[in-house]
């Protein structure tokens, strides 16, 4: 077999491991809590050690490709990536499972960006093109089977070989990259790693998350969150002051001083806030309130996840036809729609409501995430293509960091409030369950040991309330992705208006931006 289409399939690997596992750890997150004996905020733990670390180690995973060579930086991370697998699988607590997480965003960061300045330094023409259009498809197709795959896994095995899984495939991955990518020279003339600057920001994005998702036990408004949120807010202040001044710096600010551009990062912060929200909460709804097992819950997300992908691909021809920024800002629009009708079918027996509001949150994203990207690509130069699509990525998974920090705290306080209204009663008086009510959902052995004194009636009211109470607070936490994904919709104004493509004869090849 030709060389390059082993490089390919080595590189394909790698993205659509990472893409599928991002998506199926959601499906297996209650089966990860049962049998850990994890609380919310642990749950919340599991997914954002990984976002967290993903989107801190984005732009100096880019960069650290620059100054030691892009396969280096791809074995690198595709080591790392398999270590963290066999870390998480053989987790016996919440620490150990944080640490390989972690240490999985970082192998994440590094093969993300590695992967296709591979294509573009080891392929020319349409072999390039044909390379480029692989990864990004692989990633989409690994994005949409995840949840399926991961809940047949979790069903017939156990929720460790959602990640054991990988093991060999990453193995398969770095043996082919290591016998058919050339090592290359150390590219001449690169500035250095901005190391303070990933320092900082990385410094910044952690007390942020750490601060939002420990809110849950303190209170947003206790002096020891709002001090760190303080904290967090001053490093970022620091990290810009920072770049501004450096050659080598981690983000060129002057980016973001074109309205497109600062316009497209802050869409694409909204647009993953939505997909990561949507896949943590609704595949926790589904399984835990619905009692629907890991393979339903896979079912049901792929009409979902499957147009995201499918549409994805499909970006050309939207923008021939309409331009990039009506499909950007009518796809928010409908996620937006989608994700209303998904926290007002949390209320309803039928599963077709939630159902509409996946599909429409496939719908909606499949069709605007490309032409995000493709407007806040064509805002920069060409000569700084690698800078600006780092910046976008980075603000995209950020929002997905923040958005499931942020909406814990939202599903918590409403659960919370329901359940005390509900177990106020004859039956179980006050809130003493208010603090098991995770425990009880997932079956946890302490939680239901607690409730073994209490009268047969009480235990009926108890599992009833408490399913009540995470329906109302998966309501809240997607009626408030509803309007961040509804005030992308309306960041997109902040886009120059485009003429479609194709429209007319003689019209040309690429859509550009009125005034620039």
């Amino acid at each position: 077999m030709d060389r390059r289409w082993l490089l390919r399939f080595a590189l394909v690997l790698a993205v659509f491991v990472n893409n599928a596992n991002f998506s199926a750890t959601t499906v297996a997150l209650p089966s990860i809590q049962q049998s850990l004996g994890l609380g919310f905020s642990g749950l919340q733990w599991t997914m954002t050690a990984y976002l967290l670390t993903y989107s801190a180690c984005m732009l100096p995973g880019g960069r650290l490709s620059d100054a030691i060579g892009v396969r280096a930086v791809l074995l690198w991370g595709i080591g790392l990536y398999l270590a963290a697998m066999v870390v998480v699988a053989s987790a016996a607590d919440l620490p150990v499972l944080l640490a390989g997480r972690a240490l999985q965003g970082v192998a994440a960061a590094m093969i993300t960006p590695t992967t296709t300045s591979a294509a573009r330094t080891r392929f020319t023409g349409a072999a390039q093109t044909a390379t480029i259009g692989l990864i990004v498809g692989m990633s989409a197709i690994g994005q949409a089977l995840g949840p399926l795959f991961g809940g047949v896994l979790d069903q017939a095995i156990g929720w460790r070989a959602v990640f054991a899984v990988n093991v060999p495939l990453l193995a398969v991955s770095a043996l082919l990259t290591l016998a058919t990518m050339e090592p290359g020279r150390r590219p001449a003339g690169r500035a250095g790693l901005d190391k303070a600057g990933a320092a900082l920001f990385a410094t910044a994005l952690a007390v942020a998350t750490i601060a939002l998702v420990e809110s849950e036990n303190y209170g947003l408004g206790s002096p020891a969150i709002l001090a760190g949120l303080a904290v967090a807010a001053g490093v970022l202040g620091v990290f810009f002051a920072h770049v501004r001044h450096r050659p080598d710096a981690l983000v060129d600010t002057g980016l973001l001083r074109s309205r497109t551009f600062a316009a497209s990062t802050a869409v694409g912060f909204t647009m993953t806030f939505t997909l990561a929200s949507v896949l943590f909460f609704a595949a926790l709804y589904l399984e835990r309130v619905r009692g629907y097992d890991t393979v339903l819950t896979g079912l049901l997300f792929l009409p979902m996840t499957a147009l995201f992908g499918v549409l994805s691909t499909q970006a050309a021809r939207v923008e021939r036809r309409f331009g990039r920024r009506l499909p950007a800002m009518g796809g928010l629009a409908v996620a937006c729609a989608g994700s209303g009708v998904l926290a007002l079918g949390t209320t309803s027996p039928s599963v077709a409501a939630p159902l509409a509001g996946l599909f429409l949150i496939g719908v909606g994203l499949g069709v605007s995430w490309a032409q995000v990207t493709s407007i806040g690509l064509r805002a920069a130069p060409a000569s700084q293509a690698g800078q600006a699509a780092g910046i976008l990525f980075t603000a995209r998974w950020v929002g997905g960091t923040l958005g499931i920090a942020a909406l814990g705290l939202v599903y918590r306080r409403a659960a919370d409030a329901r359940l005390a209204g509900l177990l106020g009663g004859p039956h179980v008086p006050g809130r003493r369950l208010d603090d098991r009510l995770d425990g009880l959902l997932s079956g946890s052995a302490p939680a239901h040991a607690a409730l073994a004194g209490l009268p047969a009636q009480a235990r009926v009211v108890a599992a009833a309330a408490v399913r009540d109470a995470a329906a109302r607070g998966t309501a809240w936490a997607l009626a408030c992705v509803a309007v961040v994904a509804g005030a992308g919709a309306v960041l997109c104004l902040l886009m120059p208006r485009e003429r479609p493509i194709g429209r007319k004869a003689g019209s040309v090849s690429l859509a550009q931006p009125a005034g620039g």
